[in-house]
């Protein structure tokens, strides 16, 4: 298995690579032309890479990839109680902190269990699904959190504020575009069927060289200094 980021990053090491092999075969060629009583009166033939245009076709590695691997109980645990933190801190503070543990604890744990295990029935590929079940949860979490509290006679400010913390912290879980496993093979993009599932990534290369520069300290040394030209 390969992630994207380490085969475009394959391909970017091969292209510098290529560049470094051909000045090292230029400065050969120099020498040659320099020891050569005819030649030396020739310029000396050089190959620059100014700008490269690649277009890479992938796919997406469906069997090594699942952008929700992450939803776990231990995962969704954390994110409610950030959320409940978050609320308790901002809106409501009459209750101590040991009674508060106390009351919340088994909630979060409950609608833990439940948010993942009512995850798995829903269409994850539907962004708008995924966005709603996380939407109906959150509220149904709130209500069950804050419903017993002493005072409270709204709880739109503290399901808004819950659902603007599980909403963030939902979407970190999901796998950055640069983490996802891919196949590279020309036979095996051949043969993928599922069209959703191909990308053609354009890619740009440009030619930005870079050459050492010597600078001197105040107290009289120097450093040298990469830079580029």
């Amino acid at each position: 298995m390969i992630t994207l980021k380490d085969y475009l990053g394959g391909i970017y090491k091969e292209i510098t690579n290529a560049k470094v092999q051909s000045d090292l075969e230029t400065l050969v060629i120099a020498q040659e032309y320099l020891n050569d009583p005819m030649l030396k009166h020739f310029s000396v033939p050089n190959i620059r890479m100014k700008n490269i245009e690649l277009n890479i076709p992938v796919a997406i590695d469906t069997v090594n990839f699942s952008p929700y691997a992450n939803v776990t109980e231990i995962k969704m645990n954390e994110i409610y109680e950030h959320a409940f933190n978050s609320s308790y801190e901002t809106f409501y503070k009459k209750t101590t902190p040991i009674d508060v543990t106390e009351k919340v604890i088994p909630i979060i744990n409950e609608a833990s269990k439940k948010f993942v295990f009512d995850f798995q029935s829903i269409d994850t590929n539907s962004i708008d699904i995924v966005n709603n079940f996380v939407t109906e949860q959150t509220i149904n979490f709130a209500k069950n959190t804050y419903s017993y509290f002493e005072g409270i006679t709204s709880y739109q400010e503290y399901e808004k504020n819950d659902l603007l913390v599980v909403k963030t912290d939902f979407d970190a879980l999901r796998p950055v575009m640069s983490d996802i496993p891919v196949i590279v093979e020309t036979q095996k993009l051949k043969d993928i069927n599922a069209s959703g599932n191909l990308i053609t990534i354009k890619m740009n290369v440009y030619n930005d060289n870079m050459e050492w520069t010597t600078e001197a300290n105040e107290d009289g040394s120097y450093t040298d200094v990469l830079t580029y030209e």
